[in-house]
This record gives C-alpha cells, sequence and structure tokens, in this order.
C-alpha cells in the first residue's frame, strides 16, 4: 500500500483492517507519530520525509518488520525498534540522532541487524557511536555528515581505519569497502 504525497497528519485506525498487507509506504507527508500501527504481517515500512519524533510503542504492532525507512524525519531516539527482533535493514539518515542513548535500542536487535544508515545526523564523538560495537551482524554502515567524522567540521576527527578497528565486523562503510576485514577474511580462510 502506498500513501505517498498525500497530506496526511495522522495515521487511520482503518488500516487496522489491512492486517495481511506486508509493505507500507508513508513517505512525503506530515506524520507526527505512528500511531495505531498494527500490522502483523508487515515486512517493509517507509515512513521518510515525515516530522516523526519518536516511534513510541507502534512498533510493537509490526513485529515481523525486516526493513523501516525513517529517514528525514525528526527522530532524537531510536527507542521502539528493540521490538522489531526480525528487522535486518534500518536507514535514519537526516535526523536528530546524537549520542550514545539514542542507538542502544539497537542493542536488542543485534542479532538481525545488517544494514544501518546514520548519515547526517549529530554524533560529535566516536563515543556516540559506542552501541553500534555490539552488532555482530552489521556489515553495512553509513556514517557520513556526521561531525565526529568529517574532519572539517572538528579538527583531529577520527579516520575510517580507526572506526573500523572499532567495527570490525562493518563491511562497506559510506559505501567504500573494509579492505583490512576482507585481508583478514582470506587469512582465516587460507590458515
Amino acid at each position: 500500500l502506498e500513501l505517498t504525497l498525500e497530506g496526511l497528519r495522522d495515521i487511520s485506525p482503518a488500516l487496522a483492517e489491512y492486517r495481511m498487507l506486508t509493505s507500507l509506504k508513508l513517505d512525503h507527508n506530515f506524520l507526527a507519530s505512528l500511531a495505531c500501527l498494527a500490522l502483523p504481517n508487515l515486512k517493509v515500512l517507509s515512513v521518510h520525509h515525515n516530522r516523526l519524533t519518536a516511534f513510541g510503542d507502534a512498533l510493537r504492532g509490526v513485529p515481523l518488520l525486516l526493513q523501516l525507512n525513517a529517514g528525514y524525519n525528526r527522530l532524537g531516539s531510536l527507542a521502539g525498534v528493540e521490538h522489531l527482533a526480525q528487522l535486518n535493514s534500518l536507514m535514519v539518515p537526516h535526523n536528530a540522532l546524537d549520542d550514545a542513548a539514542s542507538l542502544q535500542p539497537l542493542v536488542a536487535i543485534a542479532p538481525s541487524l545488517n544494514t544501518l544508515e546514520l548519515q547526517d545526523n549529530a554524533f560529535a564523538t566516536l563515543d556516540a557511536l559506542r552501541p553500534l560495537t555490539s552488532l555482530s551482524e552489521l556489515r553495512t554502515l553509513r556514517l557520513s555528515g556526521n561531525p565526529a567524522l568529517d574532519p572539517a567540521c572538528h579538527p583531529g576527527a577520527p579516520g575510517r581505519t580507526l572506526l573500523l578497528s572499532t567495527l570490525p565486523q562493518v563491511r562497506i562503510l559510506d559505501g567504500s569497502k573494509n579492505i583490512e576485514a576482507e585481508q583478514r577474511e582470506r587469512r582465516s580462510t587460507m590458515e
């Protein structure tokens, strides 16, 4: 079901009648919350370009969700994603995420999450990204546009090598391969 560019300000409770729905796109609307999501078979949810500040308990109603795109909102925390035990792809670029507490809910879904987009948020230090070290299955990560990684905005910003040494499980960072990890894996396989 695609309801993009519809000027929606809230989600109709009538959506609950579509219990077999597997994909829902509510992009480019005026949604400030996701109340009333009760879609037990939903696998893909896209709500980018809205006005969301928090997920609240809305994600409890979508336990089978595999992919969530909530980019270009006003999210200050990822609280609520801990209810998504099967989530493997989370896209939250261009939000207001800025500290370790905002990322802490990701630890609960560490066994399933393999793609994470956090570009253009407000992470100022590597310590703010600490919860990412718990994501053992994380393979693709996007972090560009955060002050912690931008030498122009933050002199002395940690380099790519330092970040990847902190997150050795990541294979692709901002679109570029982690060559060091590939070499380690090859050596390990050869041995």
